[in-house]
C-alpha cells in the first residue's frame, strides 16, 4: 500500500463505534480495473464532464473513459503530479485536478496545463488536505482544507492567500459555504474541546450553514461533507456521524462504526453513504434511520456518482471502479453454492419460489426474506431437467431425462426414469400434464392415468391449457391443439415451416405463440400479428411469454427481455415497447423464464435469479448526441472548431466522432452524411469517416445514432467546415489563364501562318530548283552534240544508226518531259530513263565506255518512288569528268539495292578520279556542268519539305599504291517517299 494511501486513510480513520452492517439483495455490478485500461486501483474521485466523459482520479494520474476505452494522463502529459485526489469542472468546461501534494492543473482542448503558483500553493496546503475546491466565473480559485481555512488564488497567477470568513468565530467549528459553483467547508484551527462551544447548535445565513456537532471530541476531524436536498434541508457528515438537518433543526442522526468517506444524493434523492472498510450504504428514502442496503461490503469507497444516463459509479481505494447500469435489477445467489447460476426453470407457490439449475440442484426461496436455500440435489451425472412446476398441493415436479416429484419437505414421492419429457402444466382439475414424444400424459395423485399421443411424429416441447380446456402443444414442426379426444394442426407459418414452438399462452380468444427463430405470433379473432426482431423485439428466439393482466406482456428471449404495453401493431412498437439487456444491468441476456409475484418480476437466467420492480423505469427520456472527437487533416490533428476553413491543399479529412452511452458502448450504429458531397445518409459502426481529395466548397457533416434498440432521443451532431478555392480556381486567375490561352492561340496561329509561308517559299524554291535541274539535265552541249551525232550518221550514209539514235533521243526527251510533271516517279521509270541516257551517250562516244545497270532481286521497282532525274547528273559527271579523259576504255556501273529500310543507289566509274578531273575541268572551257550542284540543292529542299533523309556519300577509289581508279557515288533514298 502506498504512503499516500496510508496518509489518506489516516486522515479518514476514526475509532470504530458500535453498529452492525445491513445486507440486502446484490445489484449487478461491473468491475472496471487496470486490466481494462484504468490507470490505478486506488481511485480517489470520479467526475462526469459536460461532454459525458467519466474522469477517475487515481494514485498514478487521471483516466478519461468513454465506455469503450481509456485515455490516461500523467505528469508526462502535463499533470502537476501523478497522485490526484480531487477533481472539479468549471464554467468553461475545463476539468481541474488537485494533487495529493496540493498542486493544481487543468484539462482544456486536449491539453493539460499547470499553474505557475503551484509551489506557493504547496507551502500552504499540507499533503492530502484538500477537501473541496472550485473555480468561479471570474477564474478565482477557492480551496478548502480539512485542517481549516480557505485558500484564494486565481488562474491569472494571483499569489494564494488564506482568507478570513465572516463566520470563523467562537461558537462554531464547522462552516459550510455553498453556491452554484461548489461547496466549501471551513473549520476552526483546532477541533479540541472548547468550553465556549455550544454543542448541537445550527445557524443558517445567506449562502452559509454554521453547525456545531452535538458531542465534543478530542479527535481531529478530517472529513466533513454536505449535500443539499432542498432549500433548507441538508445531509451533513462529520467524522462517523450523519446528520439530517431541515429548517435549522436536526431531524435525524446516525452513527457508523468507521469514518464516513463519501456522501452523495442521486437524482431521486436516494442517499449513498460510503464508510471506511464497510462499503456503501444505500438509503432508498431521505430518512437515514431506515434500514439501508449495503453494497460492496468490506471495501472503502471514496465517493459515489450517478451519471446523466442514471448509471452508478463506485470508485474504491482497493479495486478500481465498480459500475452499475441500473439498480433496478437484483441478483439472488444460493447461500450454499453462490456460483451455481445457470437456471433451467422455476415455478412459484404462494410463499416460495423454486428453481432448478443446469447442475441438477434444486433451490427454494422465501419471498419474505429473499434468501436462496438448497432444497434437493441429484448427483447422477446423466440426469438432466427441462421444466419445474409447483402444483396446487405444494409438490415439486421436474421433467427431463426422468420425471421426479418431491413433497414440500423434500421427500421423493414419485420417480420415473428414462422418460424424455418436456413441459409440465397443471390443468383445471389439478391434474398434471407432462409432454413427450407425440403428445402428453396426464397424472393424478402422481400416477399416469391417461396418454394422448401417436398422432404426430415430433416432441411436444411446450404446452398450454386455455380457458375452454383446449390443450395446445408446441412441437418442432408447429402447433397442435387437443380437444374432445382429437388433435388438430394449426397453420402458423406458410407451407408448414419447420419451426420450434417454445411457448404458448392465451387470454380470452387471443393465442400467443413464441418460437425459436420466428419471433412471436399473436392470433386474435380478427387478425394475426407477427412480432420479430425487425420491428422491435431484441431477438427472434423466444423462450417464454408472461401475460401480466390486461395491459402488459413480458417476453423472455436469448438477447434480453421485453416489456410491451397492450397488444400493439408492429408500427406502434417504438412507443409501447421497451427492451432490457446486460447493458441495462442484467447479469445475462439469456432469459429462460419470467414470472410475477406481487410488485416484483422474477427472471430465470443463465447467470442467476434476478428480481426487479414491475414499475421499472426506462431510458426513453435520455438524449444521445454524438460528440466530435477530432478532425485529422492530411494526417495532422486539427482543433474541431465549427466553421473551420482549410486551404485547398488540405482536402484529405478524417472526422472522428463518438457517442458516450455507457450502457451500449460497443453496440452503436451511426448514420452520417456530408452535405455538399454525399447524396444519401450512410450507415457505419466505425467511429470515424474518411474523405479524400474533397473539392473546394462549404460542407456540413451530420451524424446521429441509428440503433433502434437504444431507447432515447437521438439527436444529431453537425459540424461545418469549408475548403478554400486554390488560386487556380479564382475568377482573376481564370481570366489570366484565358488571356494566356488567347495569346498562345494567336502565337500558334501566327506560327502556323509563318510555317505555311515558309513551306510555300520552300516549295517555290524547290520548283525553281526543279526547273534549274531540268535545264541542267538537258544542257545545250548534250543537245547539240546529239544533233551533230545524228548529222554525222546521215552524212556517212549510216542511216540506220541515225534513225536508232534519233528514236532513242526522242524517247528520252519524252520521258524526261513526262517525269518532270511529278516530284517523284516510280523507280522502274527512272531506271528506264537512265538506261536511255546511257545508251545515247555510249553511241555518241562511239563505244569509248561501257555501262550496265543492275537491280537486286529484293528491290520493289514498282513500290519505291524517288525524285526524277536525281541520279542522272552524277552519271553525266562520271562520263564527262571521269571516263572521257581516261586513256583506255571506261565503264559505268549503276546498282540499285536495299539497305535496311532504305534504297541504296551506287554510281561507280573507273575514270581518272576526282583530283585529276578537277584539273582537267579547269583546263576545259567547252563543258560546264551545273547538274550536280542543282541536285544537292534539290536534296536539301526535299529533306525539308518531306521531313525525309536523302543522304549522299562520294568515295574515291584507289589501288594499293594509292593511285586513283575511279569514283563511287552512294545515294540513300527513303523507301516511303510519297508525292
Amino acid at each position: 500500500m502506498s504512503v499516500k494511501k496510508n496518509i489518506i486513510i489516516l486522515f479518514l480513520a476514526l475509532a470504530a463505534i458500535n453498529t452492525s452492517p445491513i445486507y440486502g439483495q446484490m445489484p449487478i455490478l461491473k468491475h472496471i480495473s487496470i486490466e481494462d485500461g484504468l490507470l490505478g486501483s486506488e481511485v480517489y474521485d470520479v467526475l462526469q464532464d459536460k461532454s459525458g466523459y467519466m474522469w477517475f482520479a487515481t494514485d498514478f494520474g487521471v483516466s478519461r473513459y468513454d465506455g469503450l476505452s481509456f485515455i490516461n494522463y500523467t505528469a508526462s502529459e502535463g499533470l502537476s503530479a501523478n497522485a490526484t485526489i480531487k477533481m472539479t469542472e468549471d464554467y468553461k468546461g475545463r476539468v481541474w485536478f488537485a494533487s495529493f501534494s496540493g498542486s493544481l492543473s487543468y484539462y482544456e482542448n486536449g491539453i493539460i496545463k499547470t499553474l505557475p503558483i503551484n509551489q506557493r500553493l504547496q507551502e500552504l496546503i499540507a499533503p492530502g488536505s484538500i477537501e473541496t475546491f472550485y473555480v468561479d466565473t471570474a477564474d478565482n480559485i477557492y480551496i478548502s482544507r480539512n485542517i481549516g481555512g480557505i485558500i484564494h488564488t486565481s488562474i491569472r497567477n494571483k499569489p494564494p492567500t488564506i482568507i478570513s470568513t465572516p463566520f470563523r468565530q467562537t461558537g462554531y467549528r464547522y462552516v459550510i459555504y455553498f453556491n452554484k459553483a461548489g461547496i466549501l467547508t471551513d473549520t476552526r484551527s483546532s477541533d479540541r474541546f472548547d468550553k465556549n462551544l455550544i454543542y448541537g447548535k445550527i445557524r443558517e445565513t445567506g449562502n452559509a450553514l454554521l453547525f456545531e456537532p452535538d458531542e465534543p471530541t478530542k479527535k481531529i476531524i478530517w472529513k466533513k461533507m454536505m449535500v443539499k436536498l432542498s432549500p433548507r434541508e441538508y445531509i451533513i457528515s462529520y467524522a462517523n456521524e450523519l446528520y439530517h438537518i431541515k429548517n435549522g433543526k436536526v431531524l435525524e442522526k446516525r452513527k457508523f462504526r468507521n469514518q464516513i468517506s463519501g456522501l452523495y444524493a442521486d437524482k431521486n434523492q436516494n442517499l449513498w453513504i460510503s464508510v471506511m472498510y464497510e462499503g456503501v450504504y444505500y438509503f432508498r428514502e431521505k430518512s437515514i434511520l431506515k434500514q439501508p442496503i449495503l453494497l460492496l461490503s468490506g471495501k472503502t469507497l471514496s465517493s459515489v456518482k450517478q451519471d446523466r444516463e442514471g448509471n452508478y459509479w463506485f470508485p474504491t481505494l482497493e479495486e478500481g471502479v465498480y459500475f452499475a447500469p441500473s439498480l433496478s435489477f437484483n441478483l439472488h445467489l444460493p447461500e450454499s453454492k453462490p456460483n451455481d447460476l445457470n437456471i433451467v426453470s422455476f415455478s412459484q407457490s404462494n410463499e416460495k419460489l423454486y428453481f432448478v439449475t443446469f447442475n441438477r440442484n434444486i433451490y427454494q426461496m422465501w419471498f419474505k426474506d429473499q434468501k436462496v436455500r438448497n432444497f434437493a440435489t441429484q448427483k447422477n451425472n446423466t440426469t438432466y431437467y427441462r421444466k419445474l412446476l409447483v402444483d396446487s398441493y405444494g409438490s415439486i415436479w421436474l421433467s427431463g431425462s426422468e420425471i421426479i416429484r418431491y413433497s414440500p419437505t423434500g421427500q421423493i414421492l414419485n420417480r420415473i426414469k428414462n422418460s424424455r419429457t418436456f413441459d409440465i402444466i397443471e390443468d383445471f382439475q389439478k391434474n398434471i400434464l407432462i409432454s413427450s414424444w407425440g403428445g402428453f400424459t396426464r397424472y393424478k395423485n402422481g400416477n399416469p392415468v391417461f396418454v394422448a399421443n401417436t398422432i404426430f411424429s415430433s416432441y411436444a416441447v411446450s404446452m398450454h391449457q386455455s380457458k375452454d380446456s383446449t390443450i395446445y402443444l408446441g412441437t418442432l414442426f408447429g402447433v397442435y391443439k387437443y380437444k374432445r379426444g382429437e388433435f388438430q394442426y394449426i397453420e402458423t407459418f406458410p407451407n408448414h415451416a419447420q419451426i420450434r414452438i417454445s411457448d404458448i399462452e392465451s387470454k380470452g380468444d387471443t393465442i400467443y405463440i413464441g418460437t425459436h427463430g420466428k419471433g412471436m405470433l399473436v392470433f386474435t379473432p380478427t387478425d394475426t400479428i407477427h412480432y420479430t426482431q425487425n420491428n422491435g423485439l431484441p431477438s427472434d428466439i423466444i423462450y417464454d411469454i408472461y401475460l401480466d393482466g390486461d395491459s402488459l406482456i413480458w417476453i423472455a428471449t436469448n438477447k434480453g427481455f421485453t416489456k410491451m404495453k397492450n397488444l400493439l401493431k408492429p408500427s406502434q412498437l417504438k412507443t409501447g415497447l421497451m427492451s432490457y439487456t446486460i447493458n441495462d444491468g442484467l447479469p445475462s441476456n439469456d432469459i429462460k423464464q419470467i414470472i410475477r409475484n406481487e410488485n416484483l418480476m422474477w427472471l430465470a437466467t443463465s447467470k442467476g435469479l434476478v428480481s426487479f420492480n414491475t414499475h421499472i423505469t426506462d431510458t426513453m427520456h435520455l438524449r444521445y448526441k454524438p460528440l466530435l472527437d477530432s478532425i485529422v487533416v492530411n494526417g495532422t490533428n486539427q482543433l474541431p472548431i465549427n466553421g473551420l476553413e482549410l486551404e485547398h491543399s488540405k482536402n484529405n479529412i478524417s472526422i472522428h466522432f463518438k457517442t458516450i452511452i455507457f450502457r451500449h458502448s460497443g453496440l452503436i450504429t451511426y448514420q452520417y452524411k456530408l452535405e455538399g458531397y454525399d447524396e444519401y445518409w450512410l450507415t457505419t459502426t466505425n467511429r470515424y469517416v474518411n474523405y479524400t481529395k474533397l473539392p473546394a466548397g462549404v460542407y456540413t457533416f451530420r451524424v446521429k445514432v441509428a440503433n433502434p434498440s437504444i431507447a432515447g432521443q437521438m439527436q444529431e451532431m453537425a459540424f461545418r467546415f469549408a475548403i478554400k478555392q486554390s488560386v487556380y480556381e479564382t475568377i482573376l486567375f481564370r481570366i489570366f489563364i484565358l488571356a494566356i490561352i488567347l495569346a498562345v492561340l494567336i502565337f500558334i496561329m501566327l506560327l502556323i501562318v509563318n510555317i505555311i509561308k515558309k513551306r510555300m517559299e520552300l516549295k517555290q524554291k524547290y520548283l525553281l530548283a526543279e526547273q534549274r535541274a531540268l535545264r541542267s539535265q538537258m544542257n545545250p552541249h548534250f543537245l547539240f552534240n546529239s544533233l551533230n551525232s545524228i548529222q554525222m550518221f546521215i552524212l556517212t550514209n549510216n542511216i540506220k544508226e541515225a534513225d536508232n539514235y534519233l528514236t532513242d533521243f526522242s524517247h528520252l526527251i519524252r520521258k524526261v518531259l513526262e517525269n518532270s510533271k511529278s516530284n517523284v516517279v516510280r523507280l522502274e521509270d527512272e531506271i528506264l530513263t537512265l538506261d536511255l541516257y546511257l545508251k545515247l551517250e555510249e553511241m555518241r562516244f562511239s563505244g569509248n565506255f561501257t555501262y550496265n545497270i543492275s537491280v537486286m532481286h529484293d528491290v520493289n521497282k514498282n513500290g519505291i518512288q524517288i525524285p526524277p532525274m536525281f541520279i542522272q547528273p552524277f552519271i553525266e559527271n562520271a562520263i564527262w569528268h571521269g571516263l572521257l579523259p581516261l586513256k583506255g576504255k571506261g565503264h559505268v556501273h549503276v546498282c540499285f539495292m536495299n539497305d535496311g529500310d532504305q534504297l541504296l543507289v551506287e554510281v561507280e566509274d573507273n575514270g581518272i578520279g576526282r583530283e585529276k578531273a578537277a584539273k582537267t575541268s579547269a583546263a576545259r572551257k567547252n563543258h560546264k556542268s551545273t547538274g550536280v550542284s542543282s541536285t544537292f540543292e534539290r536534296m536539301s529542299l526535299i529533306n525539308k519539305i518531306y521531313k525525309s533523309t536523302i543522304r549522299l556519300e562520294i568515295v574515291d577509289l584507289k589501288d594499293n599504291e594509292e593511285n586513283a581508279t575511279g569514283t563511287k557515288i552512294k545515294i540513300w533514298f527513303p523507301c516511303n517517299l510519297q508525292e
